[in-house]
């Protein structure tokens, strides 16, 4: 009754990464086409940088601004770099090679992520064998050089890499191989890898035989084996053991890339062969193939979740095309069309049953642990399995726009973002890392040239602490982790939209909760009818029921849905008009009626409620919600409506407080005796009451001036501004609700309250295990820095302490797989 539907549109959700507004480029024009060359001026070439000297050199390099750079008659400040293989109808064929190389646009980061206006141009490709993230930043800075690439982007969390180029798919894949890794083509979302197991990888047979051959030597120097035999067995060793490093180290130096651990390894061994430590070198690339093999499959296992997400929803399904049923690719079937679903089937698509009764398991999607009765007009979701009935179900949407399908892109792009944690670590990387490299070549340079030390002893240490200075397992340390809580997470039905959210999430000392549909079910009832003058109560009932039909409130709904179980049927009605917040109103016989709140009629129609306040208050001490009938100006009567608590609100308040969080606040447009009622049963420490929608938002933004994090939790539709304003939105029953997916920063899957202290111990674990990777990464380096300058840091225990942590960091992140929902 109380409609707050229009608020949802004038309130968009608040951008919580900084964007690019690209309204003022090329000169200040704010048109699409302002200087008149025809194209898109949205797209991020044209920034204020590139166009404001007026020469709109639209993405070409600094050695291809002329006009006419390659003598082909044709002026090429007109076109962007990416839209040379479309014709413009300017005469000209923009598929000639123009004999100079395209430099990735300087507007924005070529190696960055990938700009949200240009993602719908970026090409996928997955990419398998990455285990460490600068070997990931390789290949990115790799493709982003190409001739013809725009902007790349590396999703180390999803191996997944996006590309926009107007090149070959070809010779981005020939240069990702060349580096020794897999790629294959991503035409779809739900495509991935076929991976085979570890034993079987190349890279494990070349890491066995190195092995073997380094455990021949230990025994042949026990044996006291001659020089000779030892030293062909350990070379062969090196040979195996250094062959998959030595390949990336190789192609990391020819790409002008960072020191990464593949250089640092190989001159570890170089190193100790010049020494003549073969054993030592030996054992360094040995234990270095058999860290980095079982890191790969850590990192893997810890990807499985999202793979599982892809493989929920078959590839096929049976249409009923002209009378006769056809198992067709799911890509084939079109909006519109009737899919057959037979017991025990999963469900393909997206759609509205239109024939027969079910139940469906709808925990792959929601995280539900109980199937869900479906008939005739619910809607189902692909992924689903059907139980033990048959259904024919009418697509709504098809493969790619299916809530599986956007469920999956959400959590792509949730873990391509960077927690708060993370960025930390990137930066504290970016200075320790060449400051420790300065002191390597500082212990190698300085004991022997200035206080006479042995230039070899000073040399193994120098190349001891520039292995350990590699800072894997500290940068490791916070992905592998995000990685893991919000996979796990999406298997039970709840997406969170990125790092930055799961730490918050962590950090909250307040959450403020929706009444209706949140804590209550939403569905509320008519508990009495009373009648006020000369009219039964059937026929207030009806005059509520006639006004009411046309709002889309939940207690509008109620008092419809009473009106038709007692076969009451509504008035014709005209000018109707919604009160937003406080009721609604309409003609019926020519006369105004209005149905709405107390306060309302008394304040502003001058109703005279006095003879009835008694019953008003008896209603709302019992947590009924009380509406007002008023038609020609009298009162006709009052309306009560309850809408029960869920059974989980008591129980989940419960747990919330267990968890740390103290401070329960319920916001609700009803009444305060109403609110004060429930609040009081749920042992809230505080309530809202008598809200209108855009007083939500002035709540909100106070509770985050008391207690700086601040959650709301809502239906994600009428919520939407608070949930935008809080620190933390929280959307309810998301499935199938692209409003609550685009809103909200979590979206509990279900309708079910019970998810929500799961996502806040699921959060306050991942920071205590984030914190845990961290601190163990920084102290394993300190005390092997240490170890350097009395001698004891061997190489081999540089490896260890390299690839070591980081197999230890990554395991005890992917413990947050196992955090099984609070039942």
């Amino acid at each position: 009754m109380f409609n707050t539907e229009n608020f949802s549109d004038k309130q968009e959700k608040r951008s919580k990464n900084d964007t690019v507004d690209h309204s003022e480029s090329c000169g200040g024009q704010q048109s699409e086409d302002a200087c008149q060359c025809g194209h898109d001026h949205s797209k991020p070439e044209h920034d204020q940088s590139r166009c404001s000297d007026g020469l709109e050199q639209h993405g070409n390099s600094d050695q291809c601004q002329s006009d006419d750079h390659c003598s082909c008659g044709h002026d090429h400040s007109q076109h962007h770099v990416h839209e040379h293989d479309e014709i413009c109808n300017c005469g000209q064929d923009h598929g000639h090679e123009h004999g100079c190389e395209v430099a990735p646009s300087s507007s924005l980061e070529s190696t960055g992520l990938i700009p949200q206006e240009l993602k719908s141009e970026a090409e996928s490709f997955i990419v398998s064998g990455i285990d460490c993230p600068e070997c990931a930043k390789g290949v990115q800075k790799s493709v982003a050089r190409l001739n013809g690439v725009s902007h790349a982007s590396y999703n180390f969390s999803t191996s997944i890499l996006r590309v926009v180029h107007y090149t070959a798919n070809e010779a981005i894949m020939a240069t990702v191989e060349k580096m020794g890794y897999k790629i294959v083509h991503r035409k779809s979302i739900r495509d991935s890898i076929t991976y085979i197991p570890w034993w079987k990888e190349k890279r494990a047979v070349v890491t066995g035989i190195a092995t073997l051959f380094w455990l021949v030597g230990i025994m042949a120097s026990i044996a006291d084996a001659t020089p000779g035999i030892r030293v062909f067995v350990l070379g062969v060793a090196i040979a195996f053991g250094a062959f998959y490093p030595a390949k990336s180290a190789l192609m990391a130096i020819r790409n002008g890339m960072a020191l990464d651990m593949n250089v640092l390894m190989v001159v570890a061994v170089l190193g100790a062969i010049y020494l003549g430590e073969y054993f030592e070198a030996a054992t360094v690339s040995v234990l270095f193939s058999i860290g980095k093999m079982l890191e790969s499959y850590s990192m893997d296992k810890t990807r499985q979740s999202i793979r599982s997400l892809m493989d929920l929803a078959p590839l096929t399904a049976i249409v009923r095309r002209n009378g006769c049923e056809l198992e067709l690719p799911v890509e084939d079937i079109a909006v519109g069309e009737i899919v057959i679903v037979k017991p025990g089937m999963k469900i393909a698509v997206d759609g509205d049953v239109v024939a027969g009764i079910s139940s469906v398991n709808q925990a792959p999607i929601t995280g539900e642990s109980l199937p869900v009765n479906k008939e005739v007009d619910d809607e189902v979701f692909a992924g689903t399995i059907n139980e033990e009935g048959y259904l024919e179900v009418k697509v709504t949407r098809g493969m790619g726009d299916t809530t599986l399908d956007q469920i999956i892109m959400l959590v792509e792009e949730a873990q391509s973002q960077r927690a708060p944690s993370q960025q930390f670590v990137d930066v504290f990387a970016k200075y320790y890392t060449p400051i420790v490299i300065l002191g390597a070549l500082g212990i190698v340079a300085v004991p022997p040239l200035f206080l006479g030390a042995d230039f070899q002893e000073w040399l193994y240490r120098g190349i001891s602490l520039l292995v350990v200075s590699c800072p894997c397992a500290l940068v490791i340390s916070t992905p592998v982790s995000i990685v893991s809580a919000i996979g796990n997470a999406a298997k039970h039905g709840i997406l969170i939209k990125g790092g930055a959210y799961l730490e918050l999430a962590g950090k909250l000392k307040a959450i403020a909760l929706d009444k209706t549909g949140t804590l209550t079910k939403g569905k509320p009832r008519v508990t009495a009818v009373e009648s006020l003058a000369d009219l039964t109560e059937d026929q207030v009932l009806q005059l509520a029921a006639t006004v009411e039909e046309a709002s889309q409130h939940p207690l509008a709904k109620a008092v419809v849905r009473y009106a038709a179980e007692k076969n009451i049927t509504v008035l014709p009605m005209e000018n109707f008009l919604s009160l937003t917040g406080k009721g609604v109103q309409a003609e019926i016989a020519g006369k105004k009626c209005v149905i709405c709140k107390p306060d309302y009629a008394a304040e502003q129609l001058n109703i005279d409620l006095s003879s009835i306040a008694g019953k008003i208050q008896v209603h709302q001490e019992q947590g009924h919600t009380t509406m007002i009938v008023i038609y020609d100006d009298k009162l006709m009567g009052i309306i009560a409506v309850a809408d029960m608590l869920r059974e989980e609100s008591y129980d989940t308040i419960k747990q919330l407080q267990r968890a740390g969080i103290k401070n329960t606040i319920m916001l609700t447009g009803d009444n305060q005796q109403t609110a004060a009622t429930i609040a009081k049963k749920l042992s809230l420490s505080e309530f809202r009451a008598n809200l209108m929608p855009d007083q939500k938002v002035e709540v909100v933004n106070k509770l985050i001036d008391r207690y700086q994090t601040v959650a709301m939790v809502g239906d994600g539709v009428n919520d939407a501004p608070a949930l935008a304003t809080s620190s933390v939105g929280i959307a309810m029953g998301g499935a199938g609700t692209d409003t609550a997916l685009e809103t909200a920063d979590i979206v509990l899957m279900a309708d079910d309250l019970k998810k929500l202290p799961y996502t806040m111990l699921l959060s306050r674990k991942t920071l205590n295990i984030i914190k845990q990777n961290i601190i163990f990464s920084l102290v394993v380096k300190l005390a092997a820095i240490l170890l350097v300058f009395p001698g004891w840091l061997t190489l081999w225990i540089a490896i260890l302490a390299d690839t070591g942590a980081a197999i230890i960091v990554i395991l005890n992140g992917m413990r947050l797989l196992r955090i099984k929902p609070i039942v």
